[in-house]
């Protein structure tokens, strides 16, 4: 199979799931303004999540350099946040207003 259809192929899939990740921000923010009565609150999982939202979009733009060593740095970079976002956040942290999924 052709390297270069492969590297497409990941980056519409990345960019299909930013988007998806973009909207879940937004549709939170407008969520937690009716719940709590501000878009933002700077709590840590808001604050590790705008963190991820920003490391996302830096391998976006810089996605159109090939072979760029940096990219595969956030790349993993990215997955380390995601880990640590989903699942060590609620564990670490008790003070945080989105305790109460666990």
């Amino acid at each position: 199979m052709n390297k270069f259809l492969i590297l497409k192929f990941l980056s519409s899939q990345f960019l299909f799931s930013f988007f998806f990740y973009t909207l879940g921000n937004i549709i939170g923010s407008i969520w937690a303004k009716t719940s709590w009565g501000s878009y933002w609150n700077w709590d840590i999982k808001e604050l590790w999540s705008l963190i991820l939202w920003i490391n996302c979009l830096l391998i976006i733009h810089l996605n159109s350099i090939k072979y760029n060593y940096f990219l595969n740095i956030l790349n993993v970079f990215n997955l380390i946040l995601i880990l640590f976002n989903f699942l060590l956040i609620n564990f670490i942290y008790k003070n945080s207003m989105h305790l109460y999924i666990f």
